[in-house]
């Protein structure tokens, strides 16, 4: 499925939002790693064992090209104005560039500007209305190459009409590039204010956050971006605001799947807001049977967009969700816990109706009670092919690695039956290059809505006969991330044993996605 970012020419566009593999490898540079090497991020590394996505490789649900469909420009909505050009005299608030709000009913072009020299802030401003739901939208790798290090790797900042900060991205929660964006709700009438700077000048402004790090090179020959704030209403296309009708499934807000003008569907964002401490809200999906996947068996993903002042502003404080089937509403597929889950993500067949519920938290009322998921469908990491016979590790299933620049990744999917009596073997051969460098283990069972109890993670070498030290984990809240393991040498065999050890008595679903990224020494 494609992913279609606001209904207006010149902004509108779609993208990828699914192809096999991790998407850790995709964001590996990008502003915000959680320990200064290319290993892992602390965003992807919650990100990774929820979905498990590669963004750079593969094709999307409608069979076009990732790169392709980035550049993909609906042509529906006449444009009603020129590009704006802004001077660079937009340093501080006080200097900002206005900006025109644009909606469906006033469709328009985004302003155009640049980060230069190195160190470079951009102050916008916009008027707002109490309750509006805005878009805030970042193009800058979007109009060159995604991830590229030569790119800007955007920071975008949404400052009250009181100047103080209510909202913050670094990269979309669909990680096909590091373009920000800003999903949030306005809070008062006023005047708004949008701060954009480049990863290296927000992290020299952040010394406080240590162990992060941003892409070299720090002076970025693409310069370039456009941005654009939109106000988004239920009717748009891709914009699903949840009813409030009831709190069962048969008062359900109906998530619609629809087509843009190049025939390619609209991947939805849910909003809702919840009107009291025991509310649910409740969504009746049905993701069309004619949309394919690339690779593997169809998932659904129900991305949470992050909430507070370093997220979109919100204070909601969100409890279970879960997914149920229309056939039994009361039994669930999958279900999550969002103290802890950023995601829930399982296998789902595409034609079938079915409700996610949603509830928020024991506790008080909140001034911001909102929340925004990205939703999207797609196909799945590369899939065991013989449960029966994966059961040890001289019958190990082929991990196929994939060269990312110097180091080399691997995805893989599966289930785990027989209520937790099951394993699944998975081994690899490491490439030329790699050996005896780190290794990055991530998988996601619990923490993606799976009915497994826990899951655990256990790598070896010699035939599956030696563990590697400090190369096991059993999956805590957030899923597993195992790092910096030592690899075998090149052409040495590496094992992978994944178990569970019971089965959840109230939820259904039995999958796993893990993927790993092996790091030249």
């Amino acid at each position: 499925m494609n992913r279609l970012n606001p209904t207006l020419a010149g902004v509108r566009r779609a993208v990828s939002t699914f192809a096999t593999g991790i998407l850790i490898v995709a964001s590996i540079t990008a502003c915000g790693s959680s320990d200064g090497t290319s290993g892992g991020t602390t965003e992807a590394d919650t990100a990774v064992t929820d979905t498990l996505t590669d963004t750079a490789s593969g094709t999307d649900a409608t069979g076009a090209d990732a790169a392709d469909a980035a550049k993909d420009v609906a042509k529906d909505v006449k444009p009603k104005a020129d590009i704006q050009i802004a001077a660079d005299k937009d340093n501080t608030p006080e200097t900002a560039t206005a900006l025109t709000v644009l909606s469906t009913a006033n469709p328009g072009n985004p302003a155009s500007d640049t980060l230069d020299p190195t160190g470079d802030v951009d102050y916008y401003s916009f008027e707002g209305k109490k309750g509006d739901i805005v878009y805030i939208y970042l193009e800058a790798q979007a109009l060159t190459t995604a991830f590229d290090p030569d790119t800007l790797d955007t920071i975008l900042t949404l400052y009250g009409p009181d100047k103080k900060q209510i909202a913050f991205n670094d990269d979309p929660s669909t990680r096909t590039n590091n373009d920000s964006q800003i999903f949030t709700y306005l809070p008062a009438d006023g005047t708004y204010y949008v701060r954009v700077e480049e990863c290296w000048t927000w992290l020299g402004a952040h010394p406080e956050k240590t162990g992060v790090s941003c892409a070299d090179p720090q002076d970025k020959s693409n310069v370039d971006y456009n941005i654009s704030v939109i106000t988004f209403v239920d009717s748009d296309p891709g914009v699903v605001v949840e009813q409030e009708t009831g709190d069962t499934a048969k008062e359900a807000t109906e998530v619609a799947y629809e087509k843009n003008s190049q025939g390619k569907y609209v991947s939805p964002t849910l909003i809702g807001t919840f009107k009291g401490p025991v509310d649910v809200d409740v969504y009746h999906f049905n993701v069309p049977a004619d949309m394919t996947v690339s690779a593997g068996r169809s998932v659904v993903y129900f991305d949470l967009l992050k909430g507070g002042v370093d997220g979109n502003g919100s204070s909601a404080i969100l409890g279970a969700a879960w997914i149920a089937s229309e056939a039994t509403p009361t039994t669930q597929i999958a279900a999550v816990d969002f103290g802890t889950a950023t995601s829930i993500a399982p296998p789902l067949t595409f034609g079938e109706g079915y409700f996610l519920f949603v509830t928020r938290a024991t506790g008080a009322a909140t001034s911001a009670e909102f929340y925004f998921f990205d939703a999207y469908a797609g196909g799945s990491n590369p899939l065991e092919a013989n449960d029966a016979g994966n059961d040890a590790a001289a019958t190990a299933e082929a991990l196929a690695f994939k060269a990312d620049t110097a180091d080399q990744r691997a995805y893989f999917e599966g289930d785990l039956t027989k209520n937790g009596a099951d394993v699944d073997w998975w081994t690899g051969t490491i490439p030329s290059g790699v050996g005896a460098g780190k290794m990055y283990v991530f998988c996601g069972a619990q923490s993606s809505g799976s009915g497994l109890r826990k899951f655990k993670v256990e790598v070896f070498s010699d035939a599956g006969t030696t563990a590697i030290t400090n190369a096991n984990q059993v999956e805590p809240v957030d899923g597993i991330y195992i790092k910096d393991i030592v690899t075998p040498a090149d052409g040495g065999k590496l094992y992978i044993k994944l178990s569970a050890e019971s089965q959840a008595p109230d939820v259904t679903s039995t999958f796993y996605r893990c993927g790993m990224l092996l790091q030249a020494p």
